[in-house]
């Protein structure tokens, strides 16, 4: 893919510097390296990478160990208390609430993105929602981005409920 880029069109680094190995091997060199971090196995099968024939027969990737690598790749310190919370999102009645009330009436255009997104709004209107009550939202873009035309913020019923 590189190859086909205009030479004339300055990458900011040498071509030759540019890959995807080096963002892998970095995540999994600090991933690795952490003390009380992942095992080399988690941080292999994480990154899609064999860890022998052998082993490969009876080594599976668990969900916490996962999470664990994505953490660490993150950077996120391991003994914070942050660690281990959970990000913000809705419980099943909220969940619920919010599906009869209708996505589209929450996000324009919602009818358009395609399933695969559909399923990530939730989450990240929770993100919204939380940094909306912790005044956050207001402090991190301004007054006039697109976000606070939507209906969810012109009609704050909803998003003040929750």
């Amino acid at each position: 893919a590189l190859a086909n880029i205009d030479t004339k069109i300055d990458l900011g680094a040498r071509r030759e510097d540019i890959g995807t190995h080096s963002n892998r091997k970095f995540a999994e060199s600090t991933s690795v390296s952490k003390i009380d971090g992942p095992s080399r196995t988690q941080v292999c099968l994480r990154a899609g990478q064999g860890v022998g024939r052998t082993q490969d027969c009876y080594m599976f990737s668990e969900d916490d160990g996962d999470a664990l690598v994505g953490r660490t790749v993150a950077q996120l310190q391991l003994n914070a208390d942050e660690f281990d919370v959970l990000p913000p999102h809705f419980d099943h009645e909220t969940l619920k609430e919010l599906e009869d009330y209708g996505w589209a009436n929450v996000l324009s255009d919602y009818g358009k993105y395609p399933a695969s997104f559909k399923r990530v709004i939730p989450f990240l209107f929770a993100q919204l929602v939380y940094h909306w009550h912790e005044g956050k939202l207001a402090t991190l873009l301004p007054a006039a981005h697109p976000l606070f035309q939507q209906r969810i913020f012109r009609e704050r019923g909803l998003i003040d409920r929750l």
